[in-house]
């Protein structure tokens, strides 16, 4: 298998990646062990979240501002299911379950629109973080926008609440 960092081609998840790499030390990093001091250029692009392994539960506790920018809206202390729903909500918990089911890095990309028409490319990097330093209890993630976002394509499938239903993944490692 290909070294992760081979396959992420954007300067700022690498240097996620590199950053909590350096916090492993032969286990999982802990949330404790990331010091937002340390990555400071990062910050706007982060998103950490609790994960519950019980009940398969995401809850946003960190949101950068980048993330606020381009969801519009802060969803810091809120459960995913309360953000999104349809396949896209399907598509990111996969991610999270991924992540800590593997207790590894997940890098992907995907394209998604909103209900406006507008479709955006994104890179996300997930990462394990484990209280214990081996049972995922947290997931750090890394996440770019790539483009304006401006862009008007056909209007996409939306559910009854008008939330997204309609995105093409396009990678994941």
């Amino acid at each position: 298998m290909n070294d992760l960092s081979e396959k992420i081609d954007d300067e700022r998840l690498q240097d996620l990646l590199a950053y909590w790499q350096s916090k492993k030390n032969g286990r999982l990093p802990a949330r404790s062990d990331i010091d937002p001091i340390e990555i400071p250029k990062l910050l706007k692009y982060l998103i950490l979240a609790d994960y519950d392994a019980a009940r398969q539960d995401v809850r946003f506790r960190l949101v950068g501002s980048e993330m606020v920018e381009h969801w519009g809206r802060d969803f810091r202390n809120m459960h995913l299911h309360e953000i999104m729903s349809g396949e896209y909500y399907d598509y990111i918990h996969s991610l999270f379950v991924q992540t800590a089911n593997k207790a590894r890095p997940l890098f992907s990309e995907s394209v998604f629109r909103w209900d406006r028409g507008r479709a955006m490319r994104t890179k996300r990097l997930m990462l394990p973080l484990a209280s214990d330093g081996h049972n995922v209890d947290a997931v750090l993630v890394g996440q770019v926008f790539l483009g304006t976002g401006a862009e008007v394509l056909p209007l996409p499938r939306t559910g009854a609440d008008g939330n997204l239903v309609s995105f093409t993944e396009i990678r994941r490692h």
